[in-house]
């Protein structure tokens, strides 16, 4: 099959990678004051822990905002390459209908016209006519979706917390319909448990330290480097997943495939 770009937007791994460029920086502070230890104002030692400790709150913000991004190209990709609404999940559809309801009976109305009301208004609540509205719109359903987007960004995207696996899931399932994603998480020497379980372990060592400035272990400079190359994985493959989801629904490829090399293997000193 041949692959053809059919987009200009930048692929979302390659941002999640200038992004994690950042953390280049932080080890290589962390080497040189590790051999050349350095003092505060006060003539104190200063501690490298502080910088093993912004290093996992830094790779768990870019994976945050990597997952965000990711989901976001991609409805907006197949927002402008769809034929049909079909290709989207019903939730956002009943939520692109929202401001299409009919209105409630009022107290001005003759008794035919509240019946009328009454009918459409039970229809809505039943959630009937907010999934037939998109067999009667014709062309006009991609303008009610095109107009809607920011609500639908607003409802799942801006109120998306805590990057776990089921969460991960839930979000892509609800804006464009792939379902699990993380069931993809898996390579040679890592099983999808095993990848969910890491991933699980990073968000929990980022929530100790954001909350309490403490974690359940210690965090040494092998958790940054092999934490950094878990979530590269992830990405990568996500994002080759979500690709794969996204031409099946439009018939065109968003980006290129990410070609992840890097491949960590379960450690259980990492993942505990």
């Amino acid at each position: 099959m041949t692959e053809t770009q059919t987009s200009q937007i930048l692929q979302p791994f390659d941002l999640f990678t200038v992004n994690m460029r950042e953390l280049d920086s932080l080890v290589a502070i962390y080497a040189h004051v590790s051999n050349h230890p350095i003092t505060t104002l006060k003539g104190e030692p200063c501690t490298t822990e502080i910088l093993l400790k912004q290093g996992i709150v830094f790779i768990v913000t870019c994976w945050d905002e990597y997952i965000k991004q990711l989901v976001t190209s991609a409805f907006e990709f197949m927002l402008a390459h769809a034929e049909n609404p079909d290709v989207f999940p019903l939730q956002v559809k009943m939520l692109s209908s929202q401001k299409l309801q009919p209105p409630h009976p009022d107290r001005f109305d003759n008794d035919v016209v509240r019946r009328r009301k009454q009918k459409a208004r039970e229809n809505w609540d039943s959630h009937l006519w907010k999934q037939d509205i998109w067999h009667l719109a014709g062309e006009g359903w991609i303008r009610l979706l095109r107009e809607n987007i920011d609500a639908v960004m607003k409802q799942y995207v801006d109120t998306f917390q805590s990057p776990r696996p089921d969460n991960v899931d839930k979000l892509f399932a609800s804006i464009i319909g792939i379902k699990p994603l993380s069931s993809h998480w898996a390579w040679l020497g890592m099983s999808c448990e095993d990848a969910k379980k890491c991933l699980n372990i990073l968000l929990n060592l980022r929530g100790d330290l954001v909350h309490t400035n403490q974690s359940h272990r210690l965090v040494t400079i092998d958790d940054i480097d092999y934490f950094s190359l878990l979530v590269n994985k992830l990405a990568g493959i996500s994002a080759n997943v979500v690709r794969e989801h996204v031409y099946k629904q439009t018939g065109q490829f968003p980006w290129l495939d990410s070609g992840i090399l890097d491949v960590p293997a379960y450690q259980q000193a990492r993942c505990h």
